[in-house]
């Protein structure tokens, strides 16, 4: 049985339910993180400092950065693990977790692809 519960998927396994963290999630939260730690600067709140002659915000555009991370919106079970469908900020992908292998395959993702299900026979 697999149930997605506040953004993350559980599924039973050796009859106890277990969280999935998807690889595809951790890489993308790793990436999020870097990219704020190096250029977080550009998008922090003036520090009020009456030297600058330009607002950083009017400098870098006063963007907040992205940082939405991918959520699994439907899966279904097969007899090796789990199909599911991700849904990232403008595009969706179809992956499959082999629970036995522990090993998360990607088959594709598409801006623009935003499925309503999935039903893999």
């Amino acid at each position: 049985m697999i149930v997605i519960r506040n953004d993350t998927l559980f599924y039973q396994r050796d009859g106890k339910e277990v969280a999935y963290v998807s690889e595809f999630i951790k890489e993308k939260a790793d990436l999020i993180a870097r990219s704020e730690h190096f250029h977080g600067w550009k998008t922090q709140e003036d520090d009020g400092d009456a030297k600058s002659m330009i607002p950083r915000g009017m400098l870098w555009g006063g963007r907040k950065m992205s940082s939405d991370l991918p959520t699994i919106i439907t899966a279904q079970a097969d007899e090796a693990g789990f199909y599911f469908i991700m849904k990232m900020t403008r595009a969706c992908g179809l992956f499959h977790y082999n629970v036995r292998k522990d090993e998360e395959v990607r088959f594709f993702h598409r801006e623009n692809f935003f499925p309503m299900g999935i039903h893999i026979a």
